[in-house]
């Protein structure tokens, strides 16, 4: 088995993320495969020197990565290091708002991500993990089992400025990428993350797959503006790069209970249900008339949402 910390090159906040998290997968114990944990240093300095960590077995320092918290960067250090290594578990140990690539990296390797979680574990029976992490607000605790692979980000904690004591530090193996060129150029461009001000909206407007295209979510944002709506989208709609993350609406994302919510594409997943179900009015729009969503919709409108919204407005 083989976990990969992500992290930037910044000594007082990687201690303490790395520290964290170290301790948080400490209860990984596999009894079938021995556990190996790698550490992804990115840095824009051409030569660093890492912090000596219990528990890693090797550290990989991706040099000369201008930007190093730019998500397409991140996403390509992780893609480079995939490709030789293929992890189980891809963790990050960055700052809250630099997860943001992490439903991005998932769905370049078609593997689950989780947000957020409090815990894992490792089911020695089954030779799965099981995540679990907070839901509805926190009120609830979701158990999800990992089915193969996944990306993944626990709970912030708050900072401390204490370092890191070790002891009988085990021979670590450094790795260094110093030509970031050699990398695979796989950059993608996703918007920046900004409040969304979605938990407080009164009318929202909810973006699915059956949207069609990047270019049309800009189209709906000019449409929300109008109608002084926040528009968010469906986990699909976030993996593709068409909203930034923090609009994710469903189990894995934001619980919103708006006075209108408008959804259009949406098929009605139950993670997304979950999201929208608390809303006092659910409008939907969506071309296929058996779609999931009408049965759970106040309202259903079948037809193209363009022409729709050149009508009316709700």
């Amino acid at each position: 088995m083989k976990i990969a910390l992500i992290t930037d090159y910044n000594i007082l906040n990687t201690n303490h993320e790395i520290n964290s998290v170290l301790s948080k997968i400490s209860n990984l114990n596999p009894k079938t495969n021995n556990l190996k944990i790698d550490l992804l240093y990115i840095s824009k300095q051409t030569i660093i020197k890492p912090i000596t960590l219990e528990q890693v077995n090797e550290i990989h320092i991706y040099n000369q990565i201008e930007e190093p918290n730019n998500i397409s960067n991140l996403i390509k250090v992780a893609l480079h290091y995939n490709n030789i290594y293929t992890p189980d578990l891809f963790i990050s140990c960055l700052k809250e708002n630099q997860d943001a690539f992490i439903p991005q990296l998932a769905s370049k390797l078609s593997i689950e991500s989780f947000l957020n979680i409090e815990s894992i574990k490792f089911d020695n029976e089954t030779q799965k993990f099981n995540v679990i992490k907070p839901i509805y607000s926190g009120n609830v605790l979701g158990h999800y089992i990992v089915s193969d692979r996944a990306v993944l980000s626990f709970t912030k904690e708050k900072t401390s400025s204490k370092l890191i004591k070790v002891s009988n530090v085990p021979i670590i193996k450094y790795i260094d990428y110093t030509d970031a060129t050699t990398l695979k150029d796989d950059i993608v461009t996703f918007e920046k993350v900004v409040p969304s001000g979605i938990k407080d909206a009164k009318f929202v407007i909810v973006c699915g797959y059956g949207v069609g295209s990047a270019n049309n979510i800009e189209l709906l944002k000019d449409y929300a503006k109008s109608v002084n709506a926040v528009i968010c989208g469906t986990k699909k709609v976030i993996d593709l790069g068409w909203l930034p993350m923090n609009t994710l609406i469903g189990t894995t994302g934001q619980i919103i209970s708006p006075d209108i919510c408008l959804t259009i594409g949406v098929s009605g997943a139950a993670p997304l249900l979950n999201g929208i179900i608390k809303s006092k009015l659910i409008i939907a729009i969506n071309k296929d008339k058996d779609a999931r969503i009408f049965n759970y919709a106040d309202y259903g409108i079948v037809g193209d949402y363009k022409d729709i919204i050149e009508k009316e407005h709700f």
